[in-house]
């Protein structure tokens, strides 16, 4: 029983633990501070575009960005960034006045 006990607790641990992805630095520019719809910078990318479309399972190549710190960023401004595809609990609630654009999360800024 005891031995059961102690799989069982390491199988828990395991599964439960979650692996951090070393991920790629992207260079993204800002293209409107404030989107319509969410009130969030929109985005694009001008490094690694195709792939932050497979990693976002995306066709285009304009986001809206959680994540970023609360700066009033002009448009133009171009940062080196990291990200990650959404999880439920990322997503945010957004109007539909507007083209509807991917979410991506920005994990680190350089």
């Amino acid at each position: 029983m005891k031995r059961f006990i102690y799989f069982f607790v390491l199988i828990i641990f395991f599964t439960s633990c979650k692996k951090e992805v070393e991920g790629n630095w992207y260079t993204i520019e800002i293209r409107t501070a404030k989107n319509i719809d969410c009130g969030i910078p929109e985005i694009t990318f001008l490094t690694g575009a195709d792939e932050a479309k497979q990693l976002l399972s995306s066709r285009i190549n304009i986001y809206v960005a959680t994540g970023l710190p609360k700066i009033n960023y002009q448009p133009g401004t171009q940062l080196m960034v990291k990200i990650r595809k959404p999880e439920s609990n990322d997503f945010i609630a957004c109007r539909t006045l507007g083209p509807s654009y991917p979410q991506v999360v920005i994990t680190e800024i350089k």
